[in-house]
């Protein structure tokens, strides 16, 4: 894309600038970001299913979604990364499936949905890395600004602090309004059994295999400022030993859930329980859909790649007793635990 035509502003506050002039983020371009404190607030809520959602107390008028390129589409990975063939699709989707059926038997999945919490375990797949057809974005413009000024490095697995002054960044934006429409391809995530989603107050936004959401975005472009990008890391990451987990970044808590998607990605089989879920899912005949899985060098299996020991079980069980909803786990995190109708 040629930037020479574009409007490219010169750092990420002048940025955050063009979306919510009063933002308490500006206050860091010329101060210490120890002067901000990021407040996690969240109220409970009952969807048109029925469920109950844990949701930001922000009503989410905009949000925003940050990338450390100019990039002329904006798809999901699954859609991204190369043209995967039908084949290939099926596969995805079957991970995904063994995903959400490993974590449906972890002692927090259980913990929610015995006590009617809605899991979005799709949105979950995507946020702990497995390709899906969803898009990330957020109700707070500083995770926004995060993943516009960190690149993810496919080596360490780890989102590192873009210095390169010569570089540009982007921050898209687009209407919330539709997250609390019925049928709406735009969903909140909110608190989940586990924890990034909660820390970016994320919403994931379903796109068609043929859609782009480049033309429903505004989009604001900005140069990577060395500077000003330490600042907004800086928000993210925990500064004192007494944190839940020193050194670790914020947005990214640790958690084993990560390691589990890593597992599924590098296996080459799919579970017998998958497949048989898939093809209740979408009408699918079971004997194509296992040639298909043949036809891609995967073979099938009886056990999934991972399992919950007896232990690890026991000791989350205990956490849940501790601390139901893992608001230890958070900055300053609040539940308004007062029940009001879905819009």
């Amino acid at each position: 894309m040629d930037t020479d035509k574009l409007i490219v502003y010169n750092n990420i506050f002048e940025a955050i600038a063009q979306y919510e002039e009063s933002s308490p983020l500006l206050l860091l371009e010329h101060n210490d970001p120890a002067r901000l404190r990021r407040t996690l607030q969240f109220i409970l809520l009952a969807d048109e299913n029925g469920k109950n959602i844990i949701i930001p107390n922000v009503f989410p008028g905009n949000l925003y979604r940050g990338e450390p390129g100019i990039y002329d589409e904006c798809k999901p990975s699954l859609y991204r990364k190369k043209e995967y063939d039908e084949a290939e699709l099926i596969i995805k989707e079957l991970n995904i499936i063994d995903f959400e059926l490993i974590l449906k038997k972890h002692p927090y999945s259980i913990f929610y949905e015995n006590n009617n919490l809605a899991v979005q375990y799709r949105a979950l797949a995507q946020h702990y890395g497995l390709d899906t057809d969803l898009m990330d974005f957020s109700c707070d413009i500083a995770v926004a600004a995060y993943f516009a000024t960190h690149k993810f490095n496919v080596e360490t697995k780890k989102y590192e602090l873009i210095l390169d002054n010569n570089k540009c960044g982007c921050i898209r934006q687009i209407t919330g309004f539709m997250a609390f429409e019925k049928e709406s391809p735009l969903k909140v995530l909110g608190l989940q059994p586990y924890m990034r989603p909660g820390a970016q107050y994320a919403f994931a936004h379903k796109v068609d295999r043929t859609d782009d959401l480049a033309g429903k975005c505004r989009k604001v472009i900005f140069k990577q400022n060395p500077e000003a990008n330490i600042k907004i890391s800086k928000i993210f990451t925990h500064q004192f030993v007494n944190k839940p987990f020193p050194n670790e970044n914020k947005l990214f808590p640790l958690e084993i859930i990560p390691l589990i998607a890593d597992e599924i990605k590098r296996s080459h089989f799919i579970t017998q329980d998958a497949v048989k879920l898939y093809c209740e899912r979408f009408k699918r005949d079971i004997v194509n859909i296992k040639d298909v899985i043949a036809s891609k060098g995967y073979s099938i299996s009886k056990s999934p790649v991972f399992r919950f020991s007896r232990q690890m079980n026991r000791r989350l069980e205990q956490e849940i007793n501790e601390h139901p909803y893992r608001l230890n786990m958070y900055d300053n995190a609040v539940v308004t635990t007062r029940l009001v109708c879905y819009p």
